[in-house]
């Protein structure tokens, strides 16, 4: 069963398609699919730990004043910042990377595939 759903914002045409199983086996091919089973258990972990920390600050704002939850927040996200900043691309232009190494080079690129 798929279904479709469609915006129109004047001229362009957004849609977007929905794929729902009939049936269990159809779901069970679909999950048996490593991509699919990859990216749904990236997408739960990406739940679980928005809602850990959902619920780590709400335990933390009960036992800690607003000032000292401030200045934790304020901390966490500057060194989130300072990461993110310090990576320069370097995640991604890995991938690129090590998909155009020469045949020499090849065991290093299999080393860190893992």
């Amino acid at each position: 069963m798929t279904l479709i759903f469609r915006i129109e914002l004047g001229e362009e045409d957004l849609s977007m398609v929905l794929w729902i199983p009939k049936n269990r086996e159809e779901l069970k091919k679909h999950l048996s699919d490593p991509l699919f089973k990859n990216a749904y258990f990236l997408m739960f972990s990406s739940l679980t730990s928005a809602g850990s920390g959902f619920f780590f600050w709400l335990i933390a704002a009960r036992f800690y004043s607003t000032a000292d939850i401030g200045l934790a927040s304020a901390i966490i996200s500057a060194m989130g910042l300072i990461s993110m900043l310090s990576l320069l691309g370097f995640d991604c232009f890995s991938v690129k990377a090590l998909n155009n190494l020469d045949v020499k080079m090849q065991w290093l690129a299999m080393s860190l595939r893992r």
